[in-house]
């Protein structure tokens, strides 16, 4: 099973040119880290004999007109119908003239615990989901079925064939109505209504929004039916005509003001576009960011901005003080308004306000990167006699990130609940968020890569019990209540809230400074020391990649370079020492 799924996720297969990605996912599951989730489940039900896994590959003619990144969209959709109780690792594959993506099947049930069973008809129902979700998307699909079973019509296929299927296209605008939708009131809108006349139809369609939160103005349309007509055949034909009429209005481009200047234009994004894409504490950071960007760059036009406009910002940027050091602003502060400027950009190139994104690749990190904070093995173990001194607490959090590498916002995150003593692991599936000025947020993961399992020694697992006593203490103490799988495990005393980062941020420059280590650490440091420890040790990239929570492979390789640096210098010491060259 490893073979096969490290084989469907290789980097040379996975990687889209188009969208500089790696098109590897998880439905029910983590892409990367999926092949530890499989085992994870299949240890937890004691059923580690007989079929491990199941295999399928979804393809594209050459033919297709399909990038990469809409068939990776497709093939999630079709695991996520097929296969709605499986962890399902899915990868596409771009290496090759036939786009394809390979569907990697837990054979054990994460729910139930239940082996998942494959009969003769197996593939025939799999292969209509395929067929419906393929049409859906304007995909062509193969020859109707031959035989028995559920199957469509010769009619019905020729009609999806040249997308002249009225039920495919209305469940495609339905799944388009509902995401533009702002609640059920807009869904009603945005769908096609028909009106009946005195011998005709009217049928009006809703345009959506304008970018001032304007209603605009809908189109409609007359139709008179055919004479003849039983009520069956008369609605469905009136539905084929909505259908139509709507695709008709929706592929129709929305005039924009493509005079608006870049200011004004971000007001827009700050209130329609990033609320509903961008975390809240993210939205902070990108303010900050936008403060920076709109002295400089905000008086221009949209279609007016081009490459030069933003090298000779950056470098005034490179001459800007820190408003609190009083030095140069720093090259990662630099690049983090560049990648703020080229999302914005982008939104705009969605709405249709430009044809291009003119801030593409117009940045270049100036001088060399600076290496992460980490703490060798001896600072580390001089930290961790340190923290037997302090509170069980402290020690405890300390520990747990510097052992599993977790982030602080995934480790005040944690619940009882995700503690798994019997097969010493800790299910990660939380973050916890504190923005200035707003109460503390607890929301999931950004990525599916970050909401993983993680796993912890026989002496964590007796610090965690021994810390858990205390806590139980507290709560009948202080509270009068008995503790729950559903507390935090670092809770604020008396509530049922999570500690925020920052207290243990604090704590820890407390703790460097009384016992004299280096003070340029933080707690992140102890997640980069433990990825360090982790690469020093020999453990390949897309082990350490899954235990931190990355999305792909290449961020921890861009991250730890110098850690792999190091690996490269001592193999190659190794070999000529073994060859005596």
């Amino acid at each position: 099973m490893r073979a096969v799924m490290k084989y469907c996720m290789r980097d040379d297969k996975t990687w889209d040119e188009f969208s500089q990605r790696h098109l590897i996912s998880g439905v029910n599951c983590s892409g990367v880290d999926s092949i530890v989730e499989f085992e994870a489940t299949k240890a937890a039900f004691q059923k580690m004999d007989g079929t491990n896994f199941y295999q399928y590959v979804q393809s594209f003619s050459p033919k297709e007109n399909i990038t990469p990144s809409q068939a990776h969209e497709i093939a999630l959709e079709f695991a996520a119908r097929a296969w709605p109780g499986t962890e399902v690792l899915v990868a596409t594959h771009c290496d090759t003239d036939h786009i394809h993506s390979h569907f990697v099947l837990n054979s054990v049930s994460f729910e139930t615990g239940l082996k998942l069973r494959q009969s003769p008809n197996t593939l025939k129902s799999l292969r209509m989901v395929s067929d419906q979700v393929c049409m859906a998307h304007g995909m062509g699909v193969l020859k109707p079925y031959e035989g028995g079973g559920s199957k469509l019509s010769a009619r019905e296929w020729c009609a999806a064939q040249k997308g002249e299927s009225w039920k495919f296209q209305l469940m495609y605008h339905i799944g388009e109505s509902m995401k533009k939708s702002r609640s059920k009131e807009d869904f009603v809108t945005l769908m096609a209504s028909i009106r009946k006349r005195n011998g005709s139809y009217l049928i009006v369609v809703s345009m959506g929004y304008d970018y001032d939160g304007n209603r605009r103005k809908p189109r409609q349309k007359t139709v008179r039916p055919p004479e003849g007509l039983t009520p069956k055949q008369l609605e469905k034909w009136l539905n084929e005509q909505a259908v139509l009429f709507e695709r008709e209005c929706k592929d129709t481009p929305q005039t924009v003001d493509k005079s608006i200047t870049l200011e004004a234009y971000i007001n827009i994004w700050l209130r329609d576009i990033a609320p509903n894409k961008l975390a809240r504490s993210t939205v902070v950071r990108e303010k900050q960011d936008i403060d920076r960007l709109l002295p400089y760059l905000g008086r221009y036009k949209l279609i007016e901005l081009r490459p030069e406009h933003f090298r000779k910002f950056y470098a005034e940027l490179r001459k800007t003080p820190n408003q609190y050091t009083g030095k140069p602003l720093s090259e990662c502060t630099i690049e983090g308004v560049h990648a703020c400027l080229c999302g914005i950009l982008s939104d705009a190139m969605e709405g249709g306000f430009l044809d291009h994104n003119p801030a593409w690749r117009t940045y270049r990190y100036a001088g060399k990167k600076k290496e992460k904070k980490i703490a060798d093995e001896e600072t580390t173990q001089k930290l961790i006699a340190a923290l037997e001194n302090e509170s069980i607490k402290y020690e405890t959090y300390f520990k747990l990130i510097i052992a599993t590498g977790m982030r602080r916002g995934e480790c005040c995150g944690l619940k009882w609940g995700d503690i798994n003593y019997q097969e010493h692991t800790i299910h990660i599936q939380r973050n916890v968020v504190k923005v200035t000025g707003e109460e503390i947020i607890v929301k999931e993961p950004k990525t599916a890569a970050g909401d993983r399992y993680v796993y912890f020694s026989p002496e964590m697992g007796s610090l965690l019990k021994e810390y858990r006593k205390e806590c139980d203490w507290e709560a009948e103490a202080y509270e009068n209540r008995t503790l729950t799988e559903d507390d935090y495990v670092f809770r604020r005393h008396g509530l049922q809230l999570p500690m925020t980062p920052n207290s243990f941020t604090w704590r820890m420059k407390l703790i460097l400074k009384k016992n004299g280590l280096p003070e340029k650490l933080n707690v992140h440091s102890l997640r980069h020391t433990n990825a360090s420890l982790l690469i020093a040790n020999g453990t390949d990239v897309a082990t350490v990649a899954g235990l931190l929570g990355h999305s792909q492979p290449s961020t921890t390789l861009d991250i730890y370079t110098h850690a792999f640096d190091k690996n490269k210098k001592a193999a190659s010491e190794v070999l000529q020492k073994g060859l005596e060259i």
